[in-house]
């Protein structure tokens, strides 16, 4: 086995379990619902994801742009991953408990604010850790 297929391996093997982790998060939510949660939360994921690789980016520069393409792909799928595991299950818990009564909107709105500084929390340290993994690709590149 090569190492990309390893990489592809682990990461549809977390993806998978990130979907079954959110569909019991979810709780007695009917189906259709569910399915379009998880898809609409992993694509707001991504997307923040993305954003956060393209900002960790800036000032570096990739001599060749295939290499460049190839290392967004990864990170963007692998902490898109990551991302929804620190994200999503409590998000979609919250939802659940406010589907079925037992939370209140003003413990709902408390909660996201807490997700919201998690959220920021991670951005930062997300930037900084991409940038310097990208860094290193390019140094590694040059030897």
């Amino acid at each position: 086995m090569t190492i990309t297929s390893i990489s592809i391996s682990v990461a549809i093997i977390m993806s998978l379990i990130l979907v079954a982790w959110l569909w019991n998060r979810l709780g007695n939510i009917d189906n259709p619902t569910k399915i379009i949660s998880i898809i609409l939360g992993i694509i707001i994921v991504w997307i923040f994801t993305l954003i956060t690789f393209n900002i960790a980016k800036i000032g570096i520069n990739f001599e060749n742009k295939d290499v460049l393409k190839t290392v967004r792909r990864v990170f963007v799928i692998m902490f898109t991953i990551i991302n929804g595991y620190l994200v999503l299950p409590f998000l979609f818990k919250r939802l659940n408990l406010i589907n079925n009564n037992e939370i209140d909107k003003e413990k709902f709105k408390k909660s996201i604010i807490i997700l919201l500084i998690i959220v920021v929390i991670v951005f930062i340290f997300e930037i900084n850790y991409m940038g310097s993994l990208q860094k290193t690709i390019i140094e590694l590149m040059n030897k």
